[in-house]
């Protein structure tokens, strides 16, 4: 098993034992969780947003897709379809 050859999974597998040994502890460990991929999802999209906002105006200043594709990291059919709104 992974718990028994890393220390860290191990002391996640403890840690996680002694929380569902606790409903009411479980219960606000499973609420943080969720917190923290809600979060995380959160950021994701407004690291999105970003890219697709430098995009369009590097768009607006008629750079070529590649350049655009480089630096935002969005593929070439993103950037095309964002060709339309101009």
């Amino acid at each position: 098993m992974v718990a028994e050859r890393s220390p860290q999974m191990k002391k996640a597998v403890a840690r996680l034992m002694e929380l569902s040994a606790n409903e009411r502890n479980r219960l606000l460990y499973e609420a943080r969780e969720k917190e923290q991929r809600d979060n995380r999802a959160r950021e994701r999209g407004a690291r999105q947003d970003e890219r697709v906002a430098i995009a369009k105006n590097a768009l607006k200043k008629k750079m070529s897709l590649d350049d655009i594709t480089d630096i935002t990291g969005l593929s070439r059919d993103e950037v095309e379809s964002l060709c339309g709104e101009f």
